[in-house]
């Protein structure tokens, strides 16, 4: 290994995740290799969450396409405005609107939504179960 590299590792933290004997044996290894070169970890924050969700579903908007999103956001932001009590507080803030443009083309209640179904269902951790 050269010092300009840099690895991450994710240990299985379930049975369901380690699988059989062959898991075990690899997994024992691995904790004994790890253990000795570990790094803090934190998980992903809420914000990161949607960022790594829609790098997984989507490709990249790419520029020529920004107008296009910019004017769906604004519309948005313009429906919220119009009429913020039918609408969850806070949507019509310019933060709101930021966090539109971030989870583009996906609406950012829809990452919310199944960002936090997957972190219910068994055997999947947040951004990660909602992509499985």
């Amino acid at each position: 290994m050269s010092p300009q590299t840099f690895l991450v590792a994710s240990l299985p933290q379930s049975q369901i995740e380690v699988g059989g004997e062959g898991g075990e044996e690899a997994l024992k290894r691995l904790r004994q290799t790890f253990t000795r070169v570990n790094a803090t970890w934190s998980p992903a924050t809420t914000e990161e969450s949607y960022e790594i969700v829609r790098r997984r579903l989507f490709k990249n908007v790419e520029p020529d396409a920004f107008p296009h999103r910019d004017n769906v956001v604004r519309q948005f932001a313009k429906l919220y405005r119009e009429d913020p009590d039918a609408f969850p507080t806070g949507c019509a803030e310019e933060d709101y609107r930021r966090k539109l443009e971030k989870a583009y083309p996906i609406h950012r209640s829809c990452l919310s939504s199944s960002i936090t179904a997957g972190v219910r269902w068994s055997g999947f951790s947040g951004p990660g179960g909602c992509c499985a």
